[in-house]
């Protein structure tokens, strides 16, 4: 069994056109993640708050900086049009290694912590540009029944990276706190590896791509589409009287396409839930309950609020794969949405036990969520969004990720701290949890009429 699953990672599973593509992108995602690894929320805040001590605002800003960063989504989806798309993501993710090398070298002042919040904030916002144009790459170069799976490979090694490097640095850090700039300076080296590798990557069909960003017409937009192509053809956006739209936009995706409406609405409450959840939650887990610890507390604290998670994620995540390559994303997030319900409920009582033994049941949950969750953000949008528009309906989504990133973090400590909720914040939280499941149920329901009329 264990020879069969590491053999479903090499590229002579995957048809011959993927296989390049796959094994660059294979490189960079053992590799690059060293690096953006350490300015993951949790990682970074924990770092942070053990190291130089942080106020609550300054705690709340490390901790949704990976996502009010992506409100420069838009930003990053018009700035790549008409340009290479492999080419300008070396660029991006060089520069985010060389922001993260850069925080090993910060002097030792008072304006320490106020330079690492820049340098978080900076590498966020490439990383939104990563997510935003990456996603045009994999629908261009990965067919549509194989591309769940071939994503979750990708981003089970991701995260096996993220979860193993911030462990070993917070061992590290339990052995002497000055280990903390070489941490960072060698990540950047690791990173630059993936960077070479992913340069050599090729973009299917970019020819036509780039020449339909200039200027559209329906002879470009049919190659992109792949109409008629055979079995990787998967159709075009098409208006209501029938003729295909020539360029999508977000007022014409908002305006137009109503289920993906509706999805968006639930995937913010839902999101919001698990942001307010989780900032109070690794906040409680480093500054209270780890706080006494003699030995390991660097560790066990990054234990809890990245490795467990990231390691339950990668277990859970092909299992997630399969089934969401087989249902419309509305269904799948229907089903994933009852973990989010029940570990925020898990929250509650574990903080109010004080119990970091229940807690560790909570991050377990919490990273199988997290597993389909992953996927379901991904790649979700192209369930509903045509190849020429992906980029678009991917730019809408990411960008109110960055909405929720501004406003639930400090929702959450506010509710914890100044408004006197304390544990009963995950009240809140799991109550955002229901509302989005239950819309989600409806969701599906009106879609899979709608389905089964067409079919009739």
């Amino acid at each position: 069994m264990m020879r069969r699953l590491i053999q479903s990672f090499s590229p002579r599973s995957l048809p011959l056109m993927t296989r390049p593509s796959y094994h660059h992108e294979m490189v960079n995602a053992c590799t690059f993640p060293v690096a953006l690894s350490l300015v993951e929320g949790a990682v970074v805040s924990t770092l942070a708050l053990k190291a130089f001590g942080l106020t609550h605002m300054q705690y709340a800003t490390l901790m949704s900086a990976p996502m009010f960063a992506n409100l420069t989504s838009f930003l990053w989806s018009a700035f790549a049009r008409n340009r290479r798309k492999v080419r300008l993501l070396v660029a991006i993710q060089a520069a985010l290694a060389i922001c993260v090398g850069a925080i090993g070298f910060l002097p030792d002042n008072e304006m320490t912590v106020w330079y690492l919040m820049l340098l978080v904030v900076q590498s966020r916002c490439l990383q939104a540009g990563i997510v935003t144009i990456r996603s045009v790459v994999w629908r261009m170069n990965y067919p549509r029944h194989l591309r769940a799976q071939i994503t979750g490979q990708l981003v089970t090694v991701n995260a096996i990276i993220m979860s193993l490097a911030p462990l070993a640095a917070s061992a590290l850090l339990d052995i002497d706190r000055h280990y903390f700039g070489w941490i960072y300076g060698g990540s950047m080296f690791v990173a630059m590896v993936g960077v070479l590798s992913f340069s050599r990557i090729r973009l299917r069909h970019e020819k036509q791509l780039l020449q339909y960003e200039k200027s559209p017409s329906l002879a470009e937009l049919q190659k992109i589409n792949g109409q008629g192509s055979g079995p990787d053809s998967e159709g075009g956006d098409h208006t209501a009287n029938g003729q295909p739209e020539m360029r999508a936009t977000v007022m014409s995706v908002l305006r137009d396409d109503r289920h993906f409406r509706w999805y968006l609405v639930w995937q913010y409450l839902g999101g919001m839930a698990n942001m307010m959840g989780e900032v109070v939650l690794v906040h409680i887990i480093a500054d209270v309950l780890t706080a006494d610890m003699k030995k390991g507390e660097y560790t066990v604290s990054m234990l809890f609020n990245s490795t467990v998670p990231m390691v339950m994620m990668i277990l859970s995540m092909q299992v997630w794969a399969r089934y969401m390559d087989r249902v419309h994303i509305v269904q799948f997030r229907s089903r994933q949405s009852v973990f989010w319900v029940v570990n925020q409920s898990m929250n509650w009582i574990g903080v109010a036990l004080g119990s970091l033994p229940f807690l560790f049941f909570q991050r377990i949950g919490q990273g199988i969520s997290r597993g389909g969750g992953t996927l379901a953000w991904h790649l979700g949008h192209n369930d509903f969004a045509a190849r020429h528009a992906a980029s678009v309906y991917m730019g809408i989504h990411v960008t109110l990720t960055g909405v929720r990133g501004l406003t639930a973090p400090f929702i959450g400590m506010a509710l914890y701290e100044d408004a006197g909720f304390g544990v009963h914040v995950f009240l809140v939280t799991t109550a955002l949890a229901i509302l989005s499941l239950i819309g989600y149920a409806r969701l599906n329901q009106v879609i899979q009429r709608e389905q089964s009329a067409l079919s009739e």
